[in-house]
């Protein structure tokens, strides 16, 4: 998923920036906690995920989003060994939202 760069190489270009996957796994369980709760809000309510603004971000790391979202989608493709990725695409918002939501409470990374 990510070939080359170390996970912080792909969003950020400043050595400023290196303790953000740890900060963000250190506030994994907020993080898990906050996608949960806000995934049924209109679209538009995501902004604060991928926000590189700290006051849009509130208490979560910036752009936190970008890291959640590989870990997602991991966590879907762990429940179903075998499925190919691009199956997920075929999902329509409201299954994508079920099936998100029961592998975010599943126990484990």
């Amino acid at each position: 998923m990510r070939p080359g760069l170390a996970v912080d190489g792909y969003l950020w270009f400043a050595d400023v920036h290196r303790d953000w996957p740890r900060d963000c796994e250190e506030q994994s369980t907020d993080l898990r906690a906050a996608l949960l709760r806000d995934l049924t809000l209109p679209e538009d309510a995501g902004h604060r995920y991928l926000s590189a603004q700290p006051d849009q971000a509130g208490p979560l790391p910036v752009r936190s989003g970008c890291w959640v979202g590989p870990h997602a989608v991991q966590r879907l493709l762990d429940g179903r060994p075998g499925v190919p990725p691009q199956r997920l695409l075929s999902w329509d918002c409201e299954t994508a939202i079920q099936q998100l939501a029961h592998a975010m409470t599943r126990t484990g990374t």
